[in-house]
């Protein structure tokens, strides 16, 4: 909400439109810089489905177009996870690490391998393990953040590439 993003109207035969009306439905959904303008700006006031609207006349004609939009709240734990290093010979351990950031940051951490060869994850700390023993090729894992609130963030996710070992840097 309060994000904006540009909207366009795209003419068949440019200069034939003589006048445009941008809306949004529900009305409360959010706000157009100029609902008259041809491309123009909206602003969501609004989490939900809302609906754009673009009635176009060339003063004999009139054509309406609209689309669906789902607007949505940034969540209010947010996570990321990195990996040191992100490239690194089988023989060499890895170090996934997921911190939080957000309104309500997340105190307990839950990582798991998405794809790839089957690694054990070995825990160091609160959202910190190590990755072992390596596989050569391309794992994906993904960390989910937990609130003291119990609120839970979206994933966020990291790949690593695994070389054959002594191939890596």
């Amino acid at each position: 909400m309060g994000d904006s993003g540009d909207v366009q109207a795209n003419e068949v035969n440019p200069g034939a439109i003589a006048t445009y009306l941008w809306e949004a439905i529900p009305a409360s959904g959010g706000t157009f810089a100029d609902p008259t303008a041809k491309d123009t700006t909206f602003t969501a006031n609004e989490e939900g489905d809302i609906e754009l609207r673009l009635v176009a006349s060339d003063g004999i004609y009139q054509v309406v177009a609209s689309c669906q939009v789902l607007v949505s709240a940034p969540p209010r734990v947010m996570v990321a996870l990195s990996a040191t290093p992100a490239e690194t010979p089988a023989e060499r351990a890895v170090t996934l690490t997921c911190t939080s950031t957000g309104a309500e940051p997340a105190t307990m951490f839950d990582i798991e391998q998405v794809s790839g060869p089957t690694i054990t994850l070995i825990p160091v700390s609160e959202g910190v393990v190590t990755l072992t023993p390596l596989i050569p090729g391309t794992p994906e894992f993904s960390c989910v953040g937990t609130s003291a609130g119990g609120e839970m963030s979206r994933p966020a996710t990291v790949t690593v590439t695994v070389t054959s070992a002594g191939g890596g840097r």
